[in-house]
């Protein structure tokens, strides 16, 4: 039994499914909140509405608009400004409380970047998930100002353990920021949706499905393009596009490329969903897509495909599957165009849809939570002795 520190913006809400951060806090939670004794570090600006999580202790509350969610997609670089900000903040609160704390888990890069060679004693018992850093950013379209990537790059070369989803964060994080080796250990993150079987069962409606929040990484405007090849080839298509919407400007952009179509009756946003709505979609779901810009894991994309839903991606980012000891692959279209050929001959091909289908059942073993926590637990119990 460890007393561990949980730092974090986001928090573990099932009414409502913000992005894969709320996911994975909640997950850790779960996974180690049974057999230590754990704290929440929370910093957002709603702070005060947070009221007790299960098998969190106590929640150490920062009112502080960590997330940015008050400007976010209105000016990128004051969402880093605070970022750097928030960093500081953050380091001040860890400084005067650390001598309570065997582990200190970090949940995202910002929330390192106040820390100093200094700060030896927290350095060597904390664990840092990064989620995005800098350098994801700019390849998800953004403009991410200099100094915070020198931030990261400050931090990084102090901080001892990381815990990253996937080896294409793990070498972005030494190709870019030249993070050693052996700092990194790499854990894909759990699926909760359960697998069922599908079959076209000859729909006159084919559903498609892409999870996501709406921001520049999502690249929903690349998704309605598709739709717009998809539909002159199969017309009973619509898409069904689940996350919250982040950047408002990009929401209004997809509402005006939709017009600009006439795809009205194809593409619907549904918003935010809790995880029993999410699951319901899912299951009212054919196919699952992904035209994401970059990806550290991409969680939307094994929901589905774990889920049963034959599953195809744009190949926009290096597939993090295979070197994360994942055996089966989604379906890698090389641009709209072939994605929407790729999705209507799956239509057509009852064997290929069933094939395609089955891939979810070996997924499900593989990233099960059970498999996950387990090493999510024996990772911190070997990097910090828990065995003492």
């Amino acid at each position: 039994m460890k007393r561990i520190l949980y730092v974090t913006g986001k928090i573990p809400d099932n009414n409502i499914l913000n992005d894969g951060g709320d996911s994975t806090v909640a997950e850790f939670i779960e996974a180690l909140g049974n057999q230590n004794d754990l704290d929440l570090l929370l910093i957002r600006s709603d702070v005060d509405t947070i009221g007790a999580v299960p098998n969190v202790k106590q929640i150490i509350k920062i009112k502080k608009d960590m997330l940015c969610k008050d400007n976010y997609g209105k000016k990128q670089a004051s969402k880093y400004e605070k970022w750097i900000n928030s960093g500081e903040i953050i380091a001040k609160t860890i400084r005067e409380i650390e001598s309570d704390y065997d582990v200190i888990i970090m949940q995202h890069i910002m929330c390192i970047l106040g820390l100093a060679r200094e700060d030896e004693k927290i350095l060597r018992k904390t664990l840092l998930l990064p989620m995005f850093t800098g350098q994801f950013y700019i390849k998800a379209g953004e403009y991410v100002p200099p100094i915070y990537i020198q931030k990261e790059k400050q931090a990084l070369s102090i901080i001892k353990y990381i815990l990253s989803p996937s080896m294409i964060e793990k070498s972005v994080l030494m190709k870019e920021y030249n993070v050693v080796d052996k700092r990194i250990v790499v854990i894909p993150r759990p699926i909760k949706f359960p697998y069922i079987h599908r079959s076209r069962c000859n729909k006159k409606c084919t559903r498609l499905l892409y999870i996501g929040s709406v921001r520049a990484q999502k690249n929903h405007i690349g998704a309605i393009c598709m739709m717009n090849s998809l539909i002159k080839l199969n017309h009973n298509i619509k898409l069904f596009c689940c996350g919250a919407i982040q950047e408002k400007s990009i929401f209004e952009s997809c509402q005006k490329k939709i017009h600009e179509y006439g795809l009205e009756e194809h593409i619907e946003f549904c918003g935010n969903q809790s995880a029993k709505a999410l699951e319901q979609i899912i299951n009212l779901c054919d196919i699952n897509i992904s035209v994401s810009n970059c990806e550290t894991f991409g969680r939307g994309i094994y929901e589905g495909m774990a889920a049963g839903l034959p599953t195809v991606i744009l190949k926009r980012f290096g597939y993090v599957g295979r070197s994360c000891g994942i055996s089966v692959e989604p379906i890698v279209a090389t641009d709209y165009a072939d994605m929407a050929q790729i999705i209507n001959a799956l239509i057509c091909d009852d064997e290929a849809f069933s094939n395609e289908s089955q891939k979810g059942e070996s997924l499900q073993k593989e990233l099960s939570s059970k498999i996950i926590f387990q090493k999510i637990q024996s990772t911190v119990d070997s990097i910090f002795d828990f065995n003492e």
